[in-house]
C-alpha cells in the first residue's frame, strides 16, 4: 500500500465515519495516541448540537442508554452530572442556524437548555443531581439586555440570557466562568488570518502566564459537582467533615442556582438580577425559549 497523505486520511475518515451507525471501543485512551484518536473520531462522527433536533436525537439516546444500564444493574435510572461545555470560537457577525437560531446562542442557551429539559426527569431521579454549564459567568451586560429581541436578531447582543428551569429541590444548577482555557478552537481555521497570526506569536506567553491548564481545569470543573454546590436544602459532608456551602445566585446559601469562578469561588450577582427578578424578566425568557422549542419541533424552524 503506497503512503497517504494526511489530507486523503482526513477526507477519507470524515466519509467513513459517516456512513453507518458505529460502535467504537476504546481500551485505556486517558492520555497519548488513544485519546488523540478518540479526539479525531468525536471531530468527524460527532452532531451538529447548534441544532435543536440534533440535541433530540441524543437525549433520545442518552435516555436509552442509560434506561438499559440501569435495568441491567438493578438500580434506578438516573444521571447524576451534566455538563455542558460545547461553544465554537467565532469572531464576526451574527451566523443563523438552518432552524433560525443564531449559531452562538443556539450553542451557549437555547441547546443547553433543551439538553437539561430533557434530561430533567432522569436528574430528578438521582439523590443529589448537579448541572454545569462552562460559560461566562458574571460578566454579563445588563446594557446588552433587551426583551424585545430575545432572540438576538440585533447583531450587536451577544450574551447569555438567564431562564427559569420548574426543577424540584433535588437539581443544582452551576454557571461558571473558567477562565481562559486553551483549547483546539483557538486554531479554528475559520478565524481571522489576523487573529491566528497574533495568536502564534502570543499563545507561549498566554500559556504559560495567564491560561489554566487542562489538569487544573478538569478537577476544578469535576469539584463543582460535589456537594458544596448542592440542590436546594440537601445538606453537604465529605467523610467526617463538613464542607462549606456556596451562596446561591439569590445570596440564599445553597440555594441550587450558584454564579462561580473556576476555583469555585461564587459570584455576587443579586445586584444585576434584582430588577431582573422584580420585573418578572425570567417568566418571560422561559416562554420564549418554550416557544423556540416549540415552533422548532412543529415547523422546523423559529421566525420569531
Amino acid at each position: 500500500m503506497a503512503k497517504t497523505s494526511l489530507a486523503s486520511a482526513i477526507a477519507v475518515n470524515d466519509k467513513w465515519s459517516k456512513a453507518r451507525p458505529l460502535t467504537a471501543v476504546f481500551v485505556g485512551a486517558t492520555s497519548g495516541i488513544g485519546e488523540y484518536t478518540i479526539r479525531s473520531l468525536a471531530a468527524h462522527y460527532g452532531k451538529n448540537l447548534s441544532l435543536i433536533r440534533n440535541v433530540d436525537v441524543a437525549c433520545k439516546e442518552i435516555k436509552k442508554l442509560v434506561s438499559e444500564s440501569s435495568t441491567d444493574k438493578g438500580a434506578v435510572a438516573c444521571i447524576d452530572l451534566l455538563v455542558m461545555s460545547y461553544a465554537d470560537f467565532h469572531i464576526g457577525g451574527r451566523r443563523e442556524t438552518s432552524e433560525g437560531l443564531n449559531k452562538t446562542m443556539s450553542m451557549l442557551y437555547y441547546s443547553r437548555m433543551r439538553f437539561t429539559t430533557n434530561l430533567l426527569p432522569l436528574m430528578r431521579s438521582s439523590e443529589a443531581a448537579h448541572v454545569i454549564l462552562v460559560f461566562g459567568a458574571g460578566l454579563e451586560q445588563m446594557k446588552d439586555w433587551d426583551e424585545n429581541d430575545m432572540s438576538f436578531r440585533n447583531a450587536k447582543r451577544y450574551n447569555m440570557s438567564r431562564a427559569r428551569i420548574h426543577n424540584t429541590d433535588k437539581v443544582s444548577f452551576i454557571h461558571v466562568y473558567p477562565r481562559l482555557v486553551i483549547t483546539p478552537a483557538f486554531g479554528n481555521q475559520d478565524l481571522p488570518t489576523w487573529f491566528r497570526a497574533v495568536w502564534t506569536v502570543t499563545k507561549p506567553f498566554v500559556k504559560y502566564a495567564i491560561a489554566i491548564s487542562p489538569k487544573e481545569i478538569r478537577e476544578r470543573i469535576l469539584y463543582l459537582s460535589s456537594s458544596a454546590l448542592p440542590p436546594k436544602d440537601f445538606y453537604a459532608h465529605a467523610g467526617d467533615k463538613t464542607i462549606k456551602l456556596a451562596m446561591s445566585t439569590d445570596s440564599m446559601i445553597g440555594s441550587r442556582a450558584y454564579a462561580c469562578k473556576h476555583d469555585a469561588e461564587t459570584i455576587d450577582v443579586q445586584e444585576k438580577y434584582k430588577s431582573l427578578r422584580a420585573s418578572k424578566v425570567d417568566e418571560k425568557v422561559w416562554e420564549h425559549t418554550l416557544s423556540v422549542f416549540s415552533q422548532i419541533q412543529e415547523n422546523g424552524v423559529f421566525k420569531g
